[in-house]
């Protein structure tokens, strides 16, 4: 595969350069852009979608540790927890919509926008994308 010109860049020729939704993911969190994604850069992140101080550790300690042991059962079962928790509404209905952002890496630059918004916890997302 050819590989840009560019000594900063990595972009493919003739490829499409708009990141996947889990690059999104990856970005979002990774707080100093090195590509390494850190436990307390998880952290950081869980703050800034509006996790408290607890809820924010177990976050960064369930993505390190599970990511790492493989417990596909127990991860996904947390997961979808994770997912309701931070998507339902005042209702507690989780949509389509808030699932779909899960995928196409927005929910939580909306999440992080909504409570920078309200004031309760200011940190820049390290991404900025077109979401």
């Amino acid at each position: 595969m050819a590989m840009g010109s560019s000594s900063n860049s990595t972009e493919c020729v003739g490829v499409d350069t708009e990141p996947t939704a889990l690059q999104k993911h990856v970005m979002f969190f990774d707080q100093n852009k090195d590509g390494i994604l850190y436990p307390w850069e998880t952290y950081q992140g869980g703050r800034a979608i509006g996790f408290g101080i607890l809820r924010s550790t177990a976050l960064a300690i369930f993505v390190h540790l599970f990511s790492v042991a493989k417990l596909d059962l127990i991860q996904s079962f947390f997961e979808w927890k994770l997912l309701y928790d931070i998507g339902k509404d005042k209702n507690g209905l989780l949509h389509k919509d808030t699932i779909r952002g899960v995928y196409d890496g927005s929910l939580f630059e909306k999440l992080a926008k909504e409570k920078a918004s309200s004031g309760k916890y200011a940190v820049t997302p390290a991404y900025k994308g077109t979401t």
